[in-house]
């Protein structure tokens, strides 16, 4: 089981020496600790294409940013990165100072002795978010079946992987006894369509990319004890945490006002996911993507089942239920001591 951990350590130092290399073209925000404002005027941010981080977007168009004294231009200093492994690299190689990702990889970036601080949650796991799909030709109708097949997820030790094994477990199938097939997100769709993998674990909107292909549900992640799992959030380095509390505590407040629009507003986060997912056509047999028309694509985001947005602190109990299950899998290096100490906790209402 600890051989999952030693690959994510060996993959997180060769990615972290992959992005200190960018460190050259990338100039480090000054941090004035004498301001009475924010310390860091300019704020890097990492991101993923996914539904989870339109506050950043809905935050930076809408002013609110600006009005806590941070300059966050998104053309400039958001930083789409691959996967959530690649925002923490980049947030540890200073490329950024905040990063988006699923828990996993902070918790096991923390557990390899990086000092990180969790600032803010993102999302949980919402009901029909992240199925586990197959082809509709597979034979394939329940997780029962999958023992010894080909299972796609982004990596392993991943919120892709964990929560795809542990509902394997629950159906009484080794999770080790399956072939875990790496692949993006994008990648993944014409994956399950052209038969190279048997089923896969996709979040949306992939997973309607997915559906309108022919790919079909066979599991809830989202279900027995995973329901309603902590599964994102956004970090920073110790260093940033300390010499920059004010900055932090701006990102957060301006954070919690773009959630809580969304929140109420479903129109309003399918246009603002609209500005930056690019919503793709699943042609099948290895077919390449082909960008859909505009229609076609708020569609897709309509009938996307987004994750539950999360406005306010991370808790303790929380982000020990994604400790308690990288642990039950072996995706930590070792336990991560005083979890709790790690939250940066801020006035949510």
């Amino acid at each position: 089981m600890r051989s999952i951990a030693r690959a994510l350590s060996l993959a997180a130092v060769a990615t972290l020496l992959s992005s200190c290399g960018l460190l050259g073209d990338s100039e480090e925000p000054a941090i004035n600790s004498d301001s009475t404002g924010p310390e860091l005027t300019t704020v890097r941010i990492g991101v993923l294409p996914l539904a989870d981080v339109a506050p950043i977007y809905r935050a930076i168009a809408n002013g609110y940013f600006h009005a806590e004294g941070l300059n966050v231009r998104r053309d400039k200093d958001l930083v789409v990165c691959k996967s959530g492994g690649d925002c923490v690299s980049r947030l540890t190689g200073g490329t950024v100072e905040i990063a988006y990702s699923s828990w996993t990889p902070y918790l096991a970036a923390m557990s390899q002795g990086i000092d990180l601080r969790i600032v803010a949650d993102a999302t949980v796991l919402a009901e029909r978010n992240s199925p586990v799909m197959v082809s509709p030709t597979s034979g394939i109708n329940s997780l029962s079946q999958l023992a010894g097949r080909r299972i796609a997820i982004t990596d392993k030790g991943t919120a892709s992987h964990l929560l795809t094994a542990s509902a394997l477990k629950i159906a009484q199938v080794d999770p080790n006894g399956v072939q875990w097939i790496s692949a993006s997100f994008p990648e993944i769709p014409s994956l399950i369509m052209s038969g190279q993998v048997d089923a896969a674990y996709l979040t949306e909107p992939y997973t309607q990319m997915a559906s309108r292909a022919g790919a079909i549900p066979i599991a809830d992640t989202n279900s027995g004890p995973n329901i309603g799992f902590p599964l994102s959030g956004y970090a920073t380095t110790s260093k940033i945490a300390n010499q920059a509390p004010a900055t932090i505590r701006a990102f957060q407040r301006a954070l919690a006002t773009a959630t809580r629009e969304l929140l109420v507003d479903r129109d309003l986060l399918n246009a603002v996911a609209g500005t930056y997912i690019k919503v793709s056509k699943v042609a099948g047999m290895g077919a390449p993507l082909t960008q859909v028309s505009p229609q076609e694509s708020a569609d897709v985001l309509n009938m996307a089942a987004v994750n539950g947005f999360r406005v306010g602190n991370v808790t303790p109990t929380g982000i020990g239920r994604v400790h308690r299950l990288m642990e039950e899998f072996g995706a930590l290096e070792r336990p991560v001591p005083d979890l709790a100490s790690k939250i940066l906790s801020y006035d949510a209402t």
